[in-house]
């Protein structure tokens, strides 16, 4: 009888072998049209074409002794781009914090444990961040682990910025809004000899980078890009300031346009919408609009980061078991913190 036949099967390509690894990462398509892919391990989300996942495929090709050209590099990145706009549904991407179902919000905690603290109206807990797609600047720095106490976020507050007990409580309140993204909270205006500091350190209460602080951009466009990139923009300026720029900050709190060009130019530019938190840090009061927040620092000390989060997201519970009684509110207020911020208002229409 004549010896069987073996059937070749042939070896697969190099591109068959580094777009394999390559979707090792889940690659999808964000709202705002972009492709994105979320790194494994790390969590971390960002769009295909972002220097980040570039630097990822290149440690991953290594690992395997792959050490592709330009052509090869491209072709994995078309390809990528052809499967996220094969998703069947786009998927959100946050920036630090994002809303769940059921008034549930994730604070991610941006460290090398792909971490987040789960927020409802009974509880907040440290999870292992597996179902919000998070991206992470190249500027942002990690939170750190909430260590549970027993002091009300105010009274951190008053130690911290060296204010009153209604000023603490007002801040308090600001910063709760500020944490779930779905509140438009006041602009809050901070002056002082310390209104810098002040808000810097504010700011790494829920969204600490390496630099806080930003110039104040020149067009609308720029204003929601910067806002692209930051959950919350804090700009110092001076005693004086445009119409077209109050303009710009009352949008951008509200929700302004941004226009998104994409790396195919054969395909149109998208327009997606954004609203964020804003803090503004002044030398001498400055009027931007009717239902600013403002607060006057002059003295400014050292706590536990860690204590002021946990205070934070005890109060944010609170806070969310409020909202579940009146769920169309913009901001909101409970009885631990009082007074309440002013009523959200429309921004003022640009100048003809």
């Amino acid at each position: 009888m004549p010896p069987r036949s073996h059937i070749k099967v042939p070896e697969p390509s190099v591109h068959s072998i580094l777009l394999n690894i390559a979707r090792r990462a889940h690659i999808f398509l964000s709202p705002d049209g972009q492709p994105h892919a979320t790194i494994p391990l790390s969590g971390n989300t960002v769009p295909i074409y972002n220097q980040l996942f570039r630097d990822w495929l290149s440690l991953a090709f290594e690992e395997r002794g792959f050490l592709p050209s330009s052509a090869q590099y491209g072709a994995v990145l078309r390809k990528l781009d052809e499967d996220a706009r094969s998703c069947p549904q786009p998927l959100p991407v946050h920036i630090r914090a994002a809303l769940g179902t059921n008034r549930t919000y994730h604070l991610d905690l941006d460290n090398s444990a792909n971490e987040a603290i789960e927020i409802n109206g009974k509880q907040w807990t440290t999870i292992y961040n597996d179902s919000c797609r998070f991206h992470r600047t190249e500027d942002a720095i990690p939170l750190p682990a909430p260590e549970p106490n027993t002091g009300p976020i105010h009274a951190f507050l008053m130690r911290l910025f060296s204010i009153t007990e209604p000023n603490a409580q007002m801040l308090a309140t600001w910063l709760v809004s500020a944490m779930l993204p779905d509140l438009k909270p006041p602009i809050l205006v901070i002056t002082g000899t310390q209104a810098d500091e002040a808000a810097g350190k504010l700011r790494s209460i829920i969204d600490p980078v390496k630099c806080a602080t930003s110039l104040l951009p020149v067009t609308e466009n720029q204003f929601g890009q910067l806002g692209l990139l930051n959950r919350i923009p804090v700009f110092s300026i001076g005693p004086a300031l445009t119409e077209k720029a109050k303009c710009s900050l009352n949008k951008l709190r509200t929700g302004i346009s941004v226009k998104l060009k994409q790396v195919n130019k054969s395909r149109p530019a998208i327009k997606v919408m954004i609203h964020r938190p804003i803090i503004i840090s002044s030398p001498a009061p400055i009027a931007i609009h009717e239902s600013q927040l403002n607060i006057e620092i002059n003295e400014t000390c050292n706590t536990l980061p860690e204590q002021i989060l946990a205070s934070l997201l005890d109060a944010a519970v609170k806070g969310i078991r409020e909202m579940a009684k009146q769920p169309e509110k913009e901001t909101f207020a409970f009885p631990s913190l009082l007074p309440s911020l002013p009523p959200p208002a429309e921004p003022p229409p640009p100048d003809t």
